[in-house]
């Protein structure tokens, strides 16, 4: 018996020892542009430690200025990178180039399971020439109409549900110097609404010139008449003054312009004032919206962790659970098509919103919105219309010199990759 109980002791001796030589100590790493997910990444140290019991684990998540800059020059010096990366949405592109993506990241496309359960425009974002998905969209970023009530019942005109009907209710409006729209949106989101893409199926730069002339011509009107009210100053204070003065009805924007910008710009005196409902379509059976924005998380093949940062993942977002809580911890919008119907998201009422249920009109248009495109020349794109937008807007350039400087200098510019 004594000789049993020693060999027991000494198997379990060895067997700590063993244990104790297999922990590992870990410092996860991120770097994002948005304090948001900073916090809502931390909220998950505990269940990550409670995953990996045996190792000792922490979180080094940072905001880091010009993220995608700080990462390219990382991985051209091959210096450290951080484990996961919050790519922005415009900035793919850049890492579409040369197969930067494929090179550096790992591909996650196994850990979305049945790709029918997700929204496709958000699965397309992240997608690689490879076939390949090499991040998860932390929301939906479907646009709706966050616009005041009380302005339309004093008009007597309800929300348009075309964009023909919404010049003519922005006109009449118009004539007492209100706007129906703030913005300083570039003219490629209703493009694409309206169908069109920029890239053909061989990757080259196209674009579909009666879909966007006939956009350009919407907002040169718009703009002409006082319908939309283009500021270069939409992320200061201008917002603010002017849904509170009733000089603007509202805006066009993604979920996430609800926590960042516009309760934080009016709730103070505007709560309960406003609401939120689908965009106008172009046409009965065309896309009921599109998307703005968005930012997905990818894992750096020098992780010495995957194992970690891939869990994290599946807790923070490809989980169900993951979808509701970050709906509840920063509003973004699931992107897992059936999280959006849950109950604590579908059901869950606003008092800013006058007890609205908020999520509505986003399951409204979620079914059919236009894909987010993804290609080398995106964030050239992105970048051509947005400088062109302020002389646009000001009636500097008319429709057809916008379409010809935009089609123009992004071609040279891609030419020149």
């Amino acid at each position: 018996m004594k000789l049993i109980k020693s060999l027991i002791l000494s198997l379990v001796f060895v067997v700590g020892l063993q244990s104790a030589a297999s922990a590992r100590d870990i410092t996860l790493s991120m770097w994002t542009h948005n304090q948001l997910y900073v916090d809502y990444y931390n909220s998950f140290l505990e269940d990550i430690r409670a995953e990996f019991p045996d190792d000792n684990i922490n979180f080094d998540f940072q905001v880091q200025p010009d993220h995608h800059t700080s990462s390219l020059t990382a991985i051209g010096s091959g210096t450290d990178h951080p484990d996961l990366f919050g790519i922005e949405i415009s900035g793919f592109g850049l890492y579409m180039a040369d197969d930067i993506i494929s090179d550096n990241f790992l591909p996650l496309t196994d850990m979305y399971g049945d790709m029918s359960q997700w929204n496709p425009g958000k699965v397309a974002a992240w997608t690689h020439s490879d076939g390949e998905i090499y991040a998860i969209e932390s929301e939906g970023c479907y646009i709706v109409y966050y616009y005041q009530p009380a302005i339309f019942e004093k008009y007597g005109v309800g929300v348009p549900e075309t964009w023909d009907e919404f010049m003519e209710t922005g006109k009449i409006l118009a004539k007492d110097g209100v706007s129906m729209w703030l913005s300083d949106m570039r003219f490629t989101n209703l493009y694409q609404q309206a169908g069109g893409s920029f890239f053909n199926e061989d990757g080259d730069f196209e674009v579909d010139e009666d879909k966007l002339m006939m956009v350009l011509k919407f907002y040169e009107e718009a703009y002409a008449t006082g319908v939309i009210n283009y500021t270069t100053d939409f992320w200061g204070q201008t917002p603010g003054v002017l849904y509170k003065s009733g000089e603007a009805v509202g805006s066009m924007m993604p979920d996430w312009y609800n926590n960042c910008c516009l309760q934080p710009a009016v709730a103070d005196t505007q709560s309960g004032q406003w609401r939120v409902a689908p965009i106008p379509k172009w046409t009965a059976d065309g896309y009921k919206s599109m998307h703005w924005g968005g930012t997905g998380f990818a894992i750096h093949k020098t992780s010495e962790a995957p194992d970690v940062a891939k869990k994290l993942l599946e807790m923070a977002y490809f989980s169900y659970e993951g979808q509701i809580k970050k709906y509840e911890f920063f509003g973004g919008m699931p992107t897992l098509l059936d999280a959006l119907n849950d109950p604590r998201i579908k059901d869950k009422e606003f008092e800013f919103y006058g007890g609205q249920k908020f999520a509505e009109p986003f399951i409204t248009v979620s079914d059919y919105t236009a894909d987010d495109y993804q290609h080398v020349g995106r964030a050239i794109v992105d970048r051509v219309s947005g400088e062109l937008m302020a002389s646009f807007a000001s009636g500097d350039l008319s429709a057809e010199e916008t379409f010809e400087k935009f089609v123009d200098t992004v071609e040279a510019e891609i030419d020149f990759m």
